[in-house]
């Protein structure tokens, strides 16, 4: 019976929280050590609210939910592993942004896909000459001894991207400092809006996107200008150029008008001058 009234009191505060947030996400925190997850949580504050609960809470929530947040429900196909949900008022992209940037560097424990090539860089160590030149050969490090230390020779990739590192071979690129995993709070979906934003479009980066918006604005008005199409944009420039053309025109042909006038007189004195100056070198 006390489980059971824990979770309903548990289900209430979301409820709570969630009729207050205009964003819910799920995030995945599987394999986030407890001290980062959380610093992470501690870093939110002001931001957004994380709460760690059961799959099944979660479901019962968006069911409870569905009648006030549409398309709610269509989270629950991103309850997948350790999740846990948060709530906010801030843009989900503004908070996807914002847990990439907590993710950190850490020590491969060995089983992790490796993220991209390890390679491990030529230099010296602060190894002193014994077994462990024999078990950095193993693992494909080229290792040697010189003027009593140990030195890696040359460059190596020793995991491809995509592969699994090895207990031996997490232990190994720690003692060597490097630290190969990515670790933080993975975000799975979030709802805004009525609408489910899946990871991928998430993660879009931002900085891209207003880069191409920018371009395909100028791409834009240029295309309307060389085909003089009058949208409100580009209507003063081809008002301008209009005007230009009608005075070249007008000038050209010699059709005077108030605006052409101190034009025509121009070129009437230059060419004047010019017949003056032929006639008195005859």
């Amino acid at each position: 019976m006390r489980t059971k009234k824990v979770k309903i009191e548990q289900l209430s505060h979301i409820q709570n929280l969630a009729a207050e947030s205009d964003v819910i996400a799920i995030v995945n925190f599987e394999g986030l050590p407890s001290a980062q997850f959380q610093e992470i949580r501690k870093s939110l504050r002001g931001m957004a609210t994380i709460i760690t609960v059961k799959n099944t809470i979660s479901e019962k929530l968006f069911e409870k939910l569905k009648e006030n947040k549409k398309n709610i429900e269509g989270l629950k196909g991103y309850l997948k592993g350790q999740s846990a949900l948060i709530f906010s008022k801030k843009n989900a992209f503004i908070l996807t942004k914002f847990l990439e940037q907590s993710k950190k560097k850490a020590p491969a424990k060995g089983g992790e896909v490796a993220e991209e090539d390890i390679v491990v860089k030529a230099a010296d160590t602060s190894f002193k000459p014994g077994p462990i030149v024999g078990e950095m050969q193993k693992l494909g490090i080229p290792a040697a001894i010189d003027k009593g230390a140990v030195v890696i020779k040359k460059d190596a990739i020793v995991v491809k991207k995509g592969d699994i590192i090895s207990p031996a071979m997490g232990n190994m690129l720690s003692r060597l400092s490097i630290f190969p995993v990515t670790v933080g709070l993975n975000i799975n979906a979030a709802w805004e809006d009525d609408f489910i934003f899946s990871k991928e479009s998430l993660l879009v980066d931002s900085d891209t996107i207003l880069k191409q918006v920018v371009e395909a604005s100028r791409n834009g008005m240029a295309l309307a200008i060389d085909i003089e199409y009058g949208a409100k944009e580009v209507v003063d420039i081809l008002l301008n150029r209009a005007i230009r053309g009608a005075m070249n025109l007008s000038v050209e042909i010699g059709y005077v008008t108030p605006a052409n006038i101190k034009y025509l007189l121009q070129r009437a004195y230059r060419a004047g001058k010019h017949l003056n100056d032929i006639t008195i070198k005859e």
